[in-house]
C-alpha cells in the first residue's frame, strides 16, 4: 500500500496526567505492588508481527472466551438494530446480523484468509500470500500502567495482557465500523443521510448517491501502482438500494442516466454540487460500506468473477463468490441478503485496507500505522479510564478510535484534507466511540478489568475505613458505640478478597500464599460490573446489603459468634432453644449435602452474652448426659434445671441439637454447614478439590466457625458464602437478586425499602416473600418462618448505604451505563488546541455541621404569635398570585376544572392551620419570599403534568401496551402498582384498607374509558380500549403494564370541589415532597439552592423527578411545565404601574374590587354566562395608584390607565377613554394599610386602623354599586 501525502494532520491529543490508585488492600497488597520493579514496558515501536501468529491455539482461546456465558450474554448489545419513534430510541436484536454467521467468517479469516496469488503480498509474518485478520499470539505480556489519574502521584501498576486479546480489539474496532454503518439501522446499503438547509427547508438530496460527507465516490480511485484492480466507469449504470427497510424508505440511495428520476427535477446539491445520480452507483454496501470503483474493484479481484477468471478460486472457495461480477453489479453484495456474503465483503476490506493502512503526514512528519497503534492501544489499557464517570475530569486517549473511523470510512487518517478531497468528515464519530465502547466492554477486555473493578470496590471501603470502624463494624454499650473486638475491618478485606478473585486475577491484589473460593457450582462474590461505567457500584450495594443484615444479626451483639438463647416461651428462655426458635426445628434444615445428626454429638457455644443476667451459652448433648433441660428466669437470673421446660416446638432435650447460627449470617442447620463443609471446607479436600479452609470440618464440629484458630476468618467467611450460596443465587416467584440488585442502585438510588425486606427475608428464613415453607418449621406456618423484625433491616441497611456515600457518590441512571460520556466531536482547522477545555472544578470545603435550610420558628418582630407570622405570609402570597392572575390563568389553568381561588382557599388552610406535626404547606420565611414562591412554582408545574394538563380530577387512562389501553390501569400506569403504594411502619395506621368489593366508576369529560374497579366475580377479565375502532372490548384477557388482568381493589378519587381538590394535591405535596429527606438529598435544602443558583440547577428536577416523586416518565413534561411556571411567577408583566418585587414586603397595598356581572357579551356582542356577580381583590402589593383610580375593564383587571382628571369635561372623554358598557366587569382601587400592626401603621391605633379598612371597603362597594 502506498503511502499518501500532503495531507495535514489537525488531530489533538489530551494531556497526560499523573494520578494515584485507590489503595486497595492491606500492607500485603501494597507490598506486592512495590515488588514488581523489573516489569516488561510497552515500547512506542512494539513488533507487530506477532498480530498474524494466528496459531490454532490462540484461535482456541480466543474461541473460548467469546463462547463464555458471561460474553454470549453482552453479545445482543452489540448486535441490535436502533428504530427510533415517538422522539424515543427503541432497540431490537438485528434480523440482517447475527454473532454465529459474524463470528463463523471472522474464524475462517483468520486461520484461512484471502490468498492474494502472490508470495510477496499479504498481512503480514506468518500470513505471506493471503490476507488475514490478526489473532495475536499465545504470549502473556506484563506492563506498567497507571491506574486512576484523578489521583495525584500515582504509581504505574503492573497489568497482565494476553496474547488473544490484541486480536479481540481488532475485532472490538471492526465492531465499532459495522455497528455504526449497518448494524445500527439493520441494513446492508448506505443510507441517503446528509442533510442541508433550502431556504426554510432541510432536503436530503438524491445526489448523495454520489457521495456524502465531502467524498465524490465515483472518483475514489486506486493508487497508480494498484490501478489493475479499479473497476471501469459505466455511466448507464441502474440501481436502487435493495435492502432498506420500511423505516428508511425515503433514504434509500439511486443511480442512473441523466433523467430517470423525478426527483433530479429539484435540482438539488449534493456537497460537491451534484444534481443528477449518472455513474454513481458506487455508494456503500455491506457493514462497512464498501464503496467506490477501487474498493469494489479489489473485492471482484480477490473474491469475485474476476479471481475466478484469473484461477485464484474455484466455485468451491470458502468466503468467495465466483459467479458474482462485482464491479457490473455492486449491488449483489446486498440484493440477496446473504449476511455470510456481507460479512465477507467487509471483513475483506478490513483485512486489505485497515489492518494494512500506514501513511505518513510530509507537513509533520507523523506516520500512522494501524498495526503499531493497535499494539500501542491494548498496551497501554484500551482506554481504563473511559469507564470513569464524566466528573473526573480525566483525559481519554480517544486518538486510536477517531483516526481509525476516518481510515475504515474515508479512506485517510489525517482529515479533513483526503487527496484528492478537502472538508472531509467522519459521519456520526461519536456514535463510534460510544460503539467501540460497548463493544470492548461486551467482548470482556481487557480482562485485567475484572481486577481492577474489585480494586476499586474495596478502594472505596478503605478510603472509609475510620468510617465505617466507627459508624458499622460497631457494637452497642451502655455508653454509646464502640469498635468491634471481634469483627474487624481487615479481615473484613481480606475476606472480600478471598471470595472475589477473577481467573485472571493476579499476585498484585490477590498474594499467591493465600487460597482463594473456587467453586464449579457458585459464582464469586459479586464486586460489579467490570465492563460498565462505575460498574463497581453494583459490588458495593452487594456489600453493602450483606453489612445491613449482618449489623442486625451479629455485629450488634458483638461479643456473640454464636446464636443468643433470646425468643422467651412463657416469659421465660428455654435451655432447649439450642434446637431452634422461633418455632423452627434447625436439625430438621437438612438438603443432599446436609451434615449427618449426630445424637452424641456434644458442643457448648463457646461465646455468649456476657451482659450480666443474660442467659448461659447455648448447648448440645446426648439424653445419656443431658436427660432433660430447664429454662433461664430473665426476672430472677436463674437457670433452672429441676424442672422441664420445653421450648416452643416441645423439644425438652438437647439431643442432636448442635445446628444453631454462627458467623456473620448466623449459618444454621445442617444443610447450610454440610455445604459450608462441601464447598470451603474438608468436604473439597475429600473430593480433590482445593479449599479455603482444608483442615476444618464443619460438619463434625460446627462450632469451628466460632471456636476454630481460624475464627477471624470463618466468622467471615462463612457469611460470605451463605451469601454466595443462598443470596446471589436466589431467583424465586419474579425475585431476581442479580437483576434486583442493578434496579437498586440503577433505579432507585438505593432506597427501595421493598428490595431490603425480601433480602433480609431471603437470609433469615429462606425466601424473599415470607411466610417461607422451607424456613424448618414443624407445623407450618410458624413464627420463624418469617422475619421476626423487617423494619430493623431495613435502618442497618439505609444506615450503611448512606455511611458508605453511595447516593453522594453514584448519579442515579436507569439501567447504568456500558457507555462513556460522550466526547466533543473531533477537531479540524486552526481552532483546535493542544490543551482541552475542561469543566470548571467545584470547590469542597469541610462538610457542612448545619442543614443549609433551616426553617424559622421564630415570630416575625411584627406579629404577636406564630400563627400571626403564617397567617401574614399567607396574605402576601395570596395577593402577589392575585396580581399574577391573568397570566396564571391563560398559561397554568387552561381549563374550567381548577381555578386561582380553590388553591387560595386550599393554601390558606395548609399553610396557616396545617396537617398536625408541624407539616405545612411552605410558603416562605419572613425573609425570603422567593423560596416560598419556587416551591408554590414547582407544584404548579407538578400539577400541570397531572391533573392541570388533563383539566380533571381524576387519572385519564393513557398507558398504551402494544397500542392499546388496558381496562386494568386503574389499578397502576408507568409500571406502578397503586395498591403496593403503603405507607411506612410509622404511618401504618392512617393507611385506608383495600376493598376488593368496592365498585367504583371515575367521572370524566375524556374520551377514553373512564377508571373503574369491580370485584373479580364482577368483572373476571377487564380487557382493553381500541383506539382505531373506538370501542372497548372486555371478553379477553389483556395485562396491564403491571401484569393486571383484573380491576379489583383500585382507589379512586371522585371529589368535584375544587378546594378539596387542592387540598388532597398540597396534602400529598406536603408529605411526600416537602419532608423528603434522605441521604444527601433534602428537597428543602436542594429548593434553596436552586433558588439561590438562579433557577439553573438541572439536578434539582432531577433528583425531584426520580428520587422524590419516583416519576422518571414524565420527567421531561415536568420540567418544561417549570420553565413555563418560573416564567409566569418571577418574570414582572409590562404595566403602567410599578409592582414590588416578590422578594419585598409590602408595608401597605392598594386593593382593587371588581364586580363581576352575571352576563357579559363577548366581541361579536354574544351572551357569554358568568357566575353570579362576586366580588373579589384582584391589585398586587404596592401597587403605586392614586385613590380614585380605576382598573381598565379587561379580563386581566391588571393594566390601569391614567388618573381621571376632575377638570376635564364628562361629556368630552380624552383619547382612548371610552364609555364601558354595564355589563362589563370593572374595578375600583383604594390604597389601604396591609395590616393594623404592622410598623408602617404602628402610630395609629389599632381601633383607627380598623375603622379606616370598614370604611374603604364600605366605599369601595358604594362606587361600584353606584
Amino acid at each position: 500500500m502506498s503511502l499518501r501525502s500532503n495531507r495535514t494532520a489537525m488531530m489533538r491529543r489530551g494531556r497526560r496526567r499523573d494520578g494515584i490508585i485507590p489503595c486497595v488492600a492491606a500492607a500485603v497488597i501494597f507490598a506486592a505492588l512495590l515488588a514488581t520493579a523489573s516489569i516488561t514496558r510497552a515500547a512506542a515501536s512494539a513488533s507487530t508481527d506477532f498480530l498474524t501468529h494466528n496459531s490454532d491455539e490462540t484461535i482456541a482461546a480466543m474461541e473460548a472466551h467469546l463462547l463464555s456465558p458471561s460474553v454470549q450474554a453482552e453479545m445482543n448489545r452489540i448486535f441490535q438494530s436502533k428504530v427510533e419513534y415517538d422522539g424515543m430510541v427503541h432497540t431490537y436484536p438485528s434480523m440482517k446480523y447475527s454473532f454465529d454467521s459474524f463470528w463463523k467468517n471472522w474464524k475462517r479469516m483468520m486461520l484461512n484468509g484471502v490468498p492474494t496469488g502472490s508470495p510477496g503480498t499479504g498481512s503480514g509474518p506468518g500470513a505471506e500470500g493471503k490476507f488475514v485478520l490478526f489473532a495475536g499470539d499465545d504470549q502473556e505480556r506484563h506492563f506498567n500502567i497507571t491506574l486512576d489519574p484523578r489521583r495525584k502521584r500515582d504509581p504505574k501498576r503492573q497489568v497482565r495482557v494476553f496474547g488473544f486479546e490484541y486480536g479481540l480489539a481488532n475485532m472490538a474496532a471492526f465492531l465499532s465500523q459495522a455497528m455504526v454503518d449497518g448494524i445500527h439501522d439493520d441494513e446492508c446499503n448506505e443510507l441517503n443521510e446528509q442533510t442541508f438547509m433550502v431556504g426554510a427547508e432541510i432536503t436530503r438530496p438524491i445526489s448523495n448517491a454520489c457521495g456524502q460527507w465531502g467524498l465524490s465516490y465515483a472518483d475514489l480511485a486506486c493508487d497508480p501502482d494498484e490501478k489493475e484492480f479499479e473497476c471501469k466507469q459505466l455511466p448507464l449504470q441502474k440501481t436502487i438500494s435493495a435492502s432498506f427497510s420500511s423505516a428508511n424508505r425515503k433514504k434509500a440511495m439511486k443511480c442512473g442516466p441523466i433523467g430517470t428520476y423525478r426527483e433530479e427535477r429539484d435540482e438539488e446539491a449534493n456537497q460537491l454540487n451534484r444534481t443528477n445520480v449518472q455513474g454513481c452507483c458506487w455508494w456503500g454496501r455491506g457493514p462497512l460500506h464498501t464503496r467506490g470503483p477501487c474498493a469494489t474493484g479489489k473485492l471482484n479481484h480477490y473474491l469475485g468473477a474476476k479471481a475466478f477468471d484469473d484461477g485464484r478460486i474455484s466455485l468451491s472457495t470458502p468466503g468467495t463468490y465466483a459467479d458474482v461480477n462485482f464491479c457490473v453489479t455492486p449491488e449483489a453484495i446486498c440484493l440477496g441478503n446473504d449476511e455470510d456474503m456481507m460479512w465477507s465483503v467487509a471483513m475483506f476490506k478490513w483485512a486489505e485496507t485497515v489492518q494494512r493502512y500506514s501513511s505518513r503526514n510530509d507537513k509533520t512528519g507523523e506516520t500512522w500505522d494501524f498495526k503499531e497503534e493497535l499494539v500501542k492501544f491494548v498496551n497501554g489499557g484500551m482506554n481504563t479510564f473511559e469507564y470513569y464517570s464524566e466528573k473526573t475530569f480525566t483525559d481519554v486517549d480517544n486518538v486510536f478510535i477517531h483516526k481509525l473511523s476516518a481510515v475504515s470510512n474515508q479512506g485517510c487518517h489525517d482529515l479533513p484534507e483526503c487527496s484528492p478531497f478537502i472538508n472531509v468528515t467522519v459521519p456520526n464519530l461519536g456514535e463510534r466511540r460510544t460503539a467501540f465502547t460497548i463493544a470492548l466492554s461486551a467482548l470482556q477486555i481487557p480482562t485485567m478489568r475484572h481486577e481492577l473493578n474489585v480494586e476499586q470496590a474495596l478502594g472505596h471501603l478503605i478510603e472509609r475505613k475510620g468510617t465505617i470502624e466507627a459508624n458499622i463494624l460497631a457494637y452497642r454499650t451502655s455508653n454509646g458505640f464502640s469498635k468491634s473486638l471481634r469483627y474487624k475491618f481487615d479481615e473484613l478485606i481480606n475476606a472480600l478478597l478471598r471470595v472475589s478473585r477473577p481467573e485472571w486475577g493476579t499476585d498484585i491484589l490477590f498474594p499467591k500464599e493465600w487460597s482463594y473460593f473456587n467453586s464449579p457450582d457458585h459464582p464469586l462474590f459479586y464486586m460489579g460490573d467490570p465492563f460498565m461505567k462505575d460498574g463497581y457500584k453494583y459490588g458495593l450495594a452487594n456489600i453493602a446489603l450483606f453489612l445491613g443484615n449482618g449489623l442486625e444479626l451479629s455485629i450488634d451483639k458483638d461479643e456473640a459468634c454464636d446464636e443468643l438463647n433470646e425468643h422467651a416461651v412463657s416469659e421465660k428462655l428455654p435451655i432447649s432453644n439450642s434446637c431452634g426458635q422461633r418455632g423452627l426445628s434447625y436439625q430438621s434444615l437438612t438438603c443432599e449435602l446436609a451434615c449427618p445428626v449426630e445424637d452424641d454429638m456434644f458442643i457448648t457455644a463457646v461465646t455468649f452474652d456476657r451482659e450480666i443476667g443474660s442467659p448461659p451459652p447455648l448447648e448440645c448433648g446426648p439424653r445419656f448426659r443431658i436427660p432433660s433441660t430447664g429454662y433461664w428466669d430473665p426476672i430472677t437470673l436463674e437457670e433452672s434445671e429441676d424442672v422441664t421446660y420445653a421450648n416452643e416446638n416441645g423439644r425438652i432435650d438437647v439431643e442432636g441439637c448442635c445446628w444453631w447460627g454462627r458467623g456473620f449470617l448466623k449459618t444454621k442447620g445442617p444443610c447450610s454447614f454440610g455445604r459450608l463443609n462441601h464447598y470451603i471446607g474438608k468436604g473439597a479436600v475429600d473430593e480433590g478439590r482445593d479449599a479455603l479452609f482444608p483442615g476444618l470440618d464443619f460438619c463434625s464440629n460446627p462450632e469451628a466457625v466460632c471456636g476454630s484458630p481460624y475464627a477471624h476468618q470463618t466468622i467471615w467467611l462463612s457469611g460470605l458464602f451463605e451469601w454466595i450460596d443462598r443470596v446471589q443465587t436466589y431467583n424465586r416467584n419474579g425475585f431476581d437478586f442479580m437483576k434486583t440488585l442493578h434496579e437498586y442502585a440503577d433505579v432507585h438510588g438505593f432506597i427501595e425499602t421493598d428490595i431490603v425486606r425480601g433480602v433480609g427475608a431471603i437470609v433469615k428464613v429462606g425466601c424473599h416473600n415470607p411466610p417461607c415453607i422451607d424456613a424448618g418449621c414443624q407445623d407450618f406456618p410458624c413464627d420463624g418462618a418469617s422475619p421476626f423484625n423487617e423494619g430493623l433491616v431495613v435502618t442497618k441497611t439505609r444506615r450503611t448505604i448512606y455511611l458508605l456515600e453511595l447516593p453522594q457518590t453514584f448519579s442515579l441512571t436507569e439501567g447504568g451505563s456500558h457507555s462513556p460520556t460522550p466526547a466533543p466531536s473531533i477537531c479540524f482547522g486552526e481552532d483546535c488546541t493542544d490543551v482541552p477545555t475542561l469543566e470548571p472544578f467545584e470547590a469542597v470545603g469541610s462538610p457542612t455541621k448545619i442543614p443549609i435550610f433551616v426553617e424559622s420558628t421564630s415570630p416575625s418582630a411584627a406579629p404577636t404569635s406564630e400563627d400571626d407570622a403564617r397567617l401574614a405570609r399567607y396574605n402576601d402570597m395570596a395577593m402577589y398570585l392575585q396580581s399574577k392572575r391573568k397570566a396564571i390563568s391563560s398559561m397554568i389553568f387552561k381549563g374550567v376544572t381548577y381555578s386561582l381561588s380553590g388553591l387560595l382557599f386550599a393554601m390558606k388552610d395548609l399553610a396557616t392551620t396545617g396537617l398536625g406535626d408541624d407539616l405545612f404547606f411552605y410558603i416562605g420565611q419572613d425573609d425570603d419570599f422567593d423560596l416560598g414562591l419556587a416551591n408554590v412554582a414547582v407544584f404548579f408545574a407538578h400539577a400541570m403534568t397531572r391533573g392541570l394538563a388533563t383539566d380533571t380530577c381524576e387519572e385519564i387512562n393513557v398507558d398504551h401496551v402494544d397500542g392499546k389501553l388496558p381496562l386494568s390501569n386503574s389499578c397502576g400506569q408507568h409500571g406502578k402498582s397503586y395498591n403496593d403504594e403503603i405507607c411506612e411502619l410509622s404511618d401504618i395506621g392512617k393507611e385506608c384498607l383495600v376493598d376488593p368489593q368496592q365498585t367504583v366508576h371515575a367521572i370524566s369529560d375524556s374520551d377514553l374509558p373512564p377508571m373503574h374497579c369491580s370485584p373479580k366475580e364482577v368483572d373476571p377479565l377487564s380487557g382493553f380500549f381500541d383506539m382505531e375502532q373506538n370501542r372497548i372490548i372486555s371478553n379477553v384477557p389483556f395485562p396491564s403494564d403491571i401484569k393486571r388482568l383484573d380491576t379489583e381493589g383500585w382507589f379512586p378519587t371522585t371529589i368535584e370541589t375544587g378546594e378539596v381538590k387542592y387540598l388532597i394535591g398540597m396534602t400529598d405535596w406536603i408529605e411526600r415532597v416537602q419532608s423528603f429527606n434522605w441521604g444527601y438529598w433534602n428537597y428543602k435544602e436542594r429548593l434553596k439552592l436552586f433558588v439561590d443558583g438562579g433557577f439553573h440547577d438541572e439536578t434539582f428536577m432531577d433528583g425531584l423527578n426520580e428520587l422524590v416523586l419516583d416519576s422518571i416518565h414524565d420527567a421531561e413534561e415536568r420540567n418544561a411545565n417549570l420553565k413555563i411556571v418560573l416564567d409566569v411567577l418571577f418574570n414582572e408583566a409590562p404595566t403602567t404601574s410599578t409592582t414590588a418585587k416578590p422578594t419585598q414586603k409590602p408595608n401597605s397595598w392598594v386593593m382593587s374590587w371588581t364586580y363581576e356581572p352575571t352576563t357579559r357579551y363577548d366581541d361579536a356582542g354574544g351572551n357569554v354566562p358568568r357566575p353570579s356577580p362576586v366580588f373579589f381583590p384582584t391589585t398586587s402589593p404596592d401597587v403605586a395608584q392614586s385613590e380614585g383610580q380605576i382598573s381598565s375593564p379587561q379580563p386581566g383587571y391588571d393594566t390601569l390607565l391614567p388618573p381621571i382628571d376632575p377638570s376635564l369635561d364628562p361629556g368630552n372623554p380624552p383619547t382612548g377613554f371610552q364609555e364601558e358598557r354595564p355589563d362589563q366587569p370593572f374595578s375600583v382601587t383604594i390604597k389601604v394599610p396591609p395590616d393594623p400592626l404592622s410598623p408602617a401603621n404602628a402610630a395609629l391605633s389599632p381601633t383607627c386602623n380598623l375603622f379606616i379598612l370598614d370604611v374603604s371597603l364600605f366605599l369601595a362597594i358604594l362606587l361600584i354599586l353606584a
